[in-house]
């Protein structure tokens, strides 16, 4: 088994001279246990044979910045699966719970936030997957389309988690019901694999370009 190291060539600074090596994990794992560097693994300061380089020289920021694409989507694609469970939960949960002599289904403002709560997971759905084909595509605008993925997803999944939460009361708190275990662990997802502030600042960049934005 192998692991990709991002490694600078000498005498070069920021992301210019970076280049993308295999390592064998092996190796790696006995250097660190030796240096005794655990848990701080930020460093590995070894030599790389030029051999093990993959890609171009100096291309190995580039393909850093290309593989957050994908991870996006992951971090997208598990903001959607948090949002259905949670939104299966809360119906079920409004169709048994009962108040003032009646369920919680019946009344009209919970139908309505139903409606809001189903729509936002499938927009998120729908935007995912497109970002997903043109991924594969390696349309231009990838970048960007995983962006807008992982900001769109990401928030609403959060909205349905949260609010699928409010329907269970003060139950959802409880750690015999999971929703609270899904609002923990929904939230982190709006900041790993680059913050949606970051995503933004990303589209917009790319609707500035010189490149013709649109649906392909």
């Amino acid at each position: 088994m192998n692991v990709t190291f991002y490694c600078r060539e000498i005498n070069f600074t920021a992301s210019i001279g970076l280049d993308a090596d295999v390592v064998e994990v092996q190796k790696v794992a006995s250097d660190f246990a030796r240096k005794e560097m655990y848990p701080n693994m930020g460093k590995w300061d070894k030599e790389v044979p030029v051999t093990n380089q993959i890609g171009p020289d100096n291309y190995g920021f580039n393909m850093a910045m290309e593989s957050l694409n994908g991870g996006r989507v992951n971090i997208a694609s598990c903001s959607l699966g948090a949002a259905q469970q949670s939104l299966d939960l809360a119906i079920a949960h409004l169709k048994v719970r009962k108040q003032f002599g009646k369920r919680l289904a019946d009344f009209q403002w919970n139908q309505f936030k139903l409606a809001e709560l189903a729509t936002k997971l499938h927009t998120s759905r729908l935007i995912v997957r497109d970002a997903t084909r043109h991924l594969d595509a390696n349309n231009i605008h990838k970048a960007s389309l995983c962006a807008m993925a992982k900001f769109h997803a990401t928030e609403n999944c959060s909205q349905v988690v949260n609010q699928a939460l409010q329907m269970f009361g003060g139950y959802g708190f409880l750690k015999d019901y999971p929703l609270q275990q899904y609002l923990r662990d929904i939230r982190v997802h709006e900041i790993l694999e680059g913050t949606n502030e970051i995503m933004r600042l990303i589209i917009g960049r790319d609707l500035l370009s010189n490149e013709t934005f649109g649906s392909t």
